[in-house]
């Protein structure tokens, strides 16, 4: 049985230092794609590579890009995806206080349960975040 070998435009090591760069973090699921689906990976990389465009390129800055992933991560029950993008806001410029903000826009469009099983999890993770910084993440 032979295999197909699957290839993309960049390595591995490249895929994986965007999602560093990007998110702090390699998760779990990229490092499988990465093994087992590297063309797909490098798809997936070129769908992302416009989603992180910043103005003059792209529409959105990259706190208030930041902020959408922390909110639809939060709907989607996707808690740690959504830490992470919420510590990237916080790099970004963001405050906890417009995390709370997008969280509670979510639980008002997705439902009370965005917030009580995950929303105010996500908060807190971000206020400790910013404290061990020694800040609250000013927004320009």
């Amino acid at each position: 049985m032979t295999t197909r070998r699957q290839r993309g435009p960049a390595s591995a090591t490249t895929a994986k230092a965007h999602f560093q760069a990007t998110l702090g973090k390699v998760p779990a699921a990229v490092e499988t794609l990465a093994r087992h689906a590297p063309a797909a990976l490098q798809g997936y990389l070129a769908f992302r590579a416009y989603v992180h465009e910043v103005p003059p390129q792209g529409s959105l800055d990259a706190a208030t890009r930041e902020l959408l992933f922390v909110a639809l991560d939060v709907v989607e029950g996707h808690v740690e995806a959504a830490k992470a993008h919420a510590e990237q806001a916080l790099k970004a410029g963001a405050t906890v206080e417009a995390i709370a903000q997008a969280l509670v826009i979510a639980m008002m469009v997705s439902g009370i349960h965005t917030w009580s099983m995950w929303g105010h999890e996500v908060v807190e993770h971000a206020a400790k975040v910013a404290a061990r910084a020694g800040r609250r993440g000013k927004r320009r």
